[in-house]
């Protein structure tokens, strides 16, 4: 089953691609950026700093300087001592 959804998501980034939209998958240690990004949840972390992503929930998408779905992360509250 996975292989099956990993095969059509691949063949969907292309055609996305000739659209100009483009997936927004935020990694840790990125800056959170509000129109791009939507913070569900605050994480306490020692290696990512305090504001910035921890984690990527859901990939989103944009198109050109448009979002059309904010991606979903999460995002470090600071020190966890």
């Amino acid at each position: 089953m996975e292989e099956g959804l990993v095969g059509l998501r691949k063949s969907f980034d292309p055609a996305f691609a000739r659209q100009d939209i483009e997936r927004l998958e935020p990694l840790a240690g990125d800056a959170f950026l509000p129109d791009r990004h939507e913070a569900i949840s605050a994480e306490a972390s020692d290696s990512v700093k305090k504001g910035k992503i921890v984690k990527c929930l859901r990939s989103g998408w944009k198109s050109g300087d448009r979002t059309l779905r904010p991606a979903l992360v999460s995002v470090s509250s600071g020190d966890a001592s």
